[in-house]
């Protein structure tokens, strides 16, 4: 009975691992694709990827900040190869507001 348990405690371990490992290795995949459209000069996709991308991980629990603050900061870059200069400026004050409360 007692190795029965330790075997499906395991099992289970394996199968939280396994999903972690699937939810980051599908965030990096659609990372990838929108920077690879960014490579292209195809502006449109990535801006609605990164979009998604911060909806979805900002509803994640126990997520750190660094993949929202790698999102905002492309976000911004594609802002800014496309000439929108006004929300830049907005984007800016946020980022340092939270890099000085880190």
């Amino acid at each position: 009975m007692k190795r029965s348990i330790g075997i499906i405690a395991v099992v289970v371990f394996l199968l939280l691992i396994g999903a972690a490992a699937l939810m980051a290795g599908r965030f990096e995949r659609r990372m990838a694709i929108a920077q690879e459209d960014m490579a292209v000069l195809d502006f449109a996709d990535p801006m609605a990827d990164y979009a998604a991308l911060e909806e979805d991980v900002a509803g994640l629990p126990l997520v750190s900040q660094r993949p929202l603050r790698e999102i905002r900061r492309r976000r911004a870059m594609l802002q800014y190869w496309q000439a929108d200069y006004a929300d830049l400026a907005e984007v800016a004050r946020k980022a340092s507001k939270t890099e000085d409360a880190d």
